[in-house]
């Protein structure tokens, strides 16, 4: 799977990537917004899911000003919005 970072590298926001742990190359962008940094809900850790069967990102949390969950992984796409409907303030 490779290391995860969130650098503002190459873009004004911070931005999920795929860092290769001995090289430090970037290999791959996973989740971005061009007017957000990812949530850290006021703490240092960048918010996201992840799927621990599966082993990868299932879901990253950004906050331009108003909270929103991007899905990486489709399967948990209906999941969330489920839960955005029935739970108020829920970012969807």
């Amino acid at each position: 799977m490779g290391s995860l970072s969130t650098p503002a590298l190459h873009s004004g926001c911070g931005r999920l990537v795929r860092v290769d742990p001995k090289t430090g190359e970037e290999l791959e962008v996973l989740a971005e917004d061009p007017h957000s940094d990812i949530a850290d809900g006021g703490g240092e850790q960048p918010i996201v899911m992840l799927d621990a069967k599966a082993k990868k990102v299932a879901a990253v949390e950004f906050d331009p000003g108003l909270p929103y969950w991007k899905c990486l992984d489709p399967a948990y796409a209906a999941d969330f919005a489920l839960i955005g409907k029935r739970v108020v303030g829920f970012p969807t």
